[in-house]
């Protein structure tokens, strides 16, 4: 891999055998994150319909006993 300056930003180039095995394609979004300080982990990123499907596990994440007041959520009478 080689890492070139494109206008004000840096882009890395693949090689082919990480563009195959990850299937991406020019335009496709990737996720790069640090693990360390010397490491990376490029990941395809989560596309729409990925999203859409992981979206019912993001429901009722709060704590058991919560209960919500929307009329008035400052109201601290309530708790």
């Amino acid at each position: 891999m080689k890492v070139i300056r494109q206008g004000d930003q840096l882009a890395v180039i693949l090689s082919e055998d990480i563009i195959n095995t990850l299937n991406i394609h020019e335009g496709d979004d990737i996720d790069l994150s640090v693990t360390d300080t010397r490491g990376l982990t490029l990941t395809p990123a989560a596309g729409t319909e990925q999203w859409l499907e992981n979206l019912p596990s993001f429901t009722n994440l709060n704590p058991g006993g919560f209960d919500y007041y929307r009329a008035n959520p400052h109201d601290e009478s309530k708790s």
